[in-house]
């Protein structure tokens, strides 16, 4: 879950990193230095998690990690949040009112101080822990490349599940409850989202709803489709 959760992290820092026609501040370097220190933990991160059941130390270790990373993950959503409404308010209508002009002016100064002040104590907490994982002597292990294309290919064309799948049989339940005791309205779409950042298993759980009898009795019509990104009009 590390894994996924430094993965999701790279994910967001890219274009952040890349680019900074959206921000109001100059953190480029800042963005550059937290993708390096988060590339060099998820190269130890599959090897960590192996070790973690029998190393307590190490399971320690990959807890205090997890919660940074999330810290860090929701810190780059309003990052990416800000720079999105700063382009439309450049876009868009602008304040005519000098002091409403002013007022929009110091909110983001404010808002940018506070958010940088955030992204420095990340940085600083990631540093730390990077610096604690060599003395467990964690070994080097990426995915393989081919490996993750395969997996990506089975989840945009196959709805088959892998045995395996334990642990969520509660979610699994209400899901479909929810799914069975849906109003008869034919006018009426609903949508149950199933939300939580990458490498949760929702895919998963999506594909063995999908697959289950009781499910596959009461819709005499399925589609299964899976999209890594969408927009609203692709559905339906």
């Amino acid at each position: 879950m590390a894994f996924a959760a430094a993965e999701a992290i790279l994910k967001k820092l890219a274009p952040l990193a890349a680019e900074q026609a959206g921000l109001l501040w100059s953190l480029k370097s800042d963005f550059l230095k937290l993708k390096s220190t988060v590339s060099s933990i998820r190269a130890v991160l599959l090897d960590a998690e192996e070790q973690s059941g029998l190393n307590h130390q190490v399971r320690d270790w990959l807890d205090e990690l997890k919660q940074v990373l999330y810290d860090a993950d929701d810190l780059l959503d309003d990052f990416s949040t800000e720079a999105l409404l700063k382009q439309r308010r450049n876009d868009g209508n602008r304040c005519l009112n000098e002091v409403c002009l002013f007022f929009t002016r110091s909110n983001q100064l404010v808002s940018g101080l506070v958010m940088a002040h955030r992204l420095k104590a990340i940085r600083i907490k990631l540093d730390e822990i990077d610096e604690n994982r060599r003395k467990f002597n964690l070994e080097t292990r990426l995915r393989d490349p081919a490996a993750a294309a395969a997996i990506n290919h089975e989840r945009q064309t196959d709805s088959f599940v892998p045995y395996g799948f334990v642990g969520r049989e509660e979610d699994k339940k209400k899901i479909i409850a929810m799914l069975l005791s849906s109003t008869n309205d034919q006018q009426k779409i609903e949508v149950i989202p199933i939300l939580g950042m990458g490498g949760l298993g929702k895919t998963a759980l999506a594909q063995c709803i999908y697959n289950d009898e009781s499910v596959s009795t009461c819709f005499q019509l399925k589609i299964w489709m899976c999209f890594r990104s969408f927009r609203s009009s692709n559905i339906g």
